[in-house]
């Protein structure tokens, strides 16, 4: 899997995972990312990239990933990043396949969606 499809697919499944978790406990009392206060009266208790016109609170959704770069030395010459996973699946000629694994680290900021109250 590439980068952009994973940090895509991530940032997706968190905001629907909130959507879901607030429909799914909307009758127990409790409030999945209640709306709050703007982020500075929270004096460091929570990090925080600020907070939006309407006082959502924007958190960083923090990436630590493993990077693989491979070059294939074959005629194609392809070469590509992608998120590091173990195993290259096919038996692959291991002669014909360079491969650099690198780490990044990142976040994004995020605000997701309120929870009623």
């Amino acid at each position: 899997m590439n980068l952009k499809d994973f940090v895509s697919q991530t940032l997706t499944e968190i905001i629907n995972g909130t959507i879901e978790a607030q429909q799914q406990t909307k009758d127990t009392g409790s409030i999945v990312n209640p709306k709050m206060k703007p982020a500075s009266s929270f004096a460091g208790n929570m990090p925080s990239h600020g907070v939006t016109f309407d006082k959502q609170v924007i958190l960083p959704v923090e990436f630590d990933v493993a990077l693989t770069i491979t070059e294939d030395t074959k005629a194609t010459g392809k070469a590509g990043i992608s998120v590091f996973k173990t195993g290259l699946g096919i038996e692959a000629s291991l002669k014909d396949i360079n491969q650099t694994l690198n780490r990044v680290k990142f976040s994004v900021p995020l605000a997701l969606p309120v929870g009623e109250q």
